[in-house]
């Protein structure tokens, strides 16, 4: 699969918005201070715009830029940039109170680049990081990389998210560590997740890994509420937060690398390994999005490597994954 990533986009894997944006060829904006801006005012069942002077908005080139960032009725507070060629072209706050953006579509496809470039280094990685992990599941006395290794393993195992503080408390949606002990059901090694994930869908996962259980059975009740939390030398009790597990993975694979990163890796072999055995792209897509949690249209633009569904279409998929895939970095 090394040979099926696009490396000249590596570079930037780990360079700021701003050169990225710069890269696209894009005006960088800062996103929590974006300066004056295009402000909508609702006008019976339409809106109107105004500049940051106050007067109507008239240009038909503004007016169609701004039709086409469908910016969802419901936003409020919404600016718009005045430049077109801004790598953030609005913003505004959805039903719930959350901050939402919206980017020029240069600069999004510039940064998928980037992310499926930094596939390839993140490649001869996965080995180290899953020989790290079995290592730290081994160490019974250093209880907060025994607690670190086991979510490793099970985003391995299954490609769960990492989770939100704030998507748990604003939608009752979870992610890894968010999990309470009622998500997790424990019959000997074998190891039953089930819980609401974003976009409110049910996921159940279930996978089989003796240490992984014995880990859980031990810290599903040290902190109320988590499924995961660890003891520090004085006896006291900590919960597990999404940073703590993207460090970990950092320190095990030895370079920069987040679980993000890990799901689209997972998310991208799996679909190579559903090609080579059923061939059909769609049924290969609905495998990804149902062991991703996402739909088949997200899943295929934002996590499936563009390479894999090249190599399908053209008939060289088989050889480029078998010569670049060792079978400890395919999907377990």
């Amino acid at each position: 699969m090394h040979d099926l990533i696009d490396a000249p986009a590596e570079q930037l894997l780990e360079a700021p918005v701003s050169q990225c944006a710069r890269r696209a060829g894009l005006r960088y904006l800062d996103t929590e201070d974006p300066g004056p801006g295009i402000r909508r005012r609702r006008h019976g069942k339409t809106f109107t715009y105004v500049d940051a002077r106050g007067r109507p908005v008239r240009s038909h080139a503004t007016l169609a830029r701004i039709r086409a960032l469908a910016i969802p009725p419901a936003w409020t507070g919404v600016w718009i940039s005045p430049e077109p060629r801004s790598h953030l072209q609005a913003t505004g706050r959805d039903a719930r109170g959350r901050k939402q953006y919206r980017y020029h579509p240069t600069f999004r496809a510039t940064r998928e680049a980037v992310k499926f470039a930094g596939l390839g280094r993140l490649a001869p990685a996965i080995p180290r990081l899953r020989r790290c992990v079995s290592r730290s599941l081994a160490r019974p006395r250093d209880e907060h990389e025994r607690v670190l290794a086991a979510m490793a393993r099970i985003l391995d195992l299954t490609g769960i998210r990492v989770g939100s503080e704030e998507y748990a408390r604003s939608n009752g949606s979870h992610g890894l560590t968010t999990l309470g002990p009622q998500h997790a059901t424990i019959d000997g090694d074998r190891v039953t997740l089930h819980f609401r994930g974003k976009s409110r869908q049910d996921q159940t996962l279930t996978f089989t890994d003796a240490r992984v259980a014995a880990v859980l059975a031990h810290s599903r009740g040290l902190v109320r509420g988590r499924l995961f939390a660890w003891r520090d030398a004085d006896g006291r009790a900590h919960r597990i937060q999404a940073s703590d597990v993207n460090d970990y993975l950092q320190r095990a694979a030895g370079q920069h690398v987040t679980a993000k990163q890990i799901r689209t890796w997972l998310a991208s072999v799996r679909a190579a390994e559903e090609l080579l055995t059923a061939e059909k792209l769609r049924p290969a897509i609905c495998a990804v999005a149902a062991m991703m949690g996402h739909t088949p249209a997200v899943c295929r633009k934002s996590y499936i490597h563009p390479g894999i569904l090249l190599a399908h279409a053209d008939g060289s998929l088989a050889t480029a994954f078998a010569c670049a895939t060792p079978s400890n970095q395919r999907s377990r």
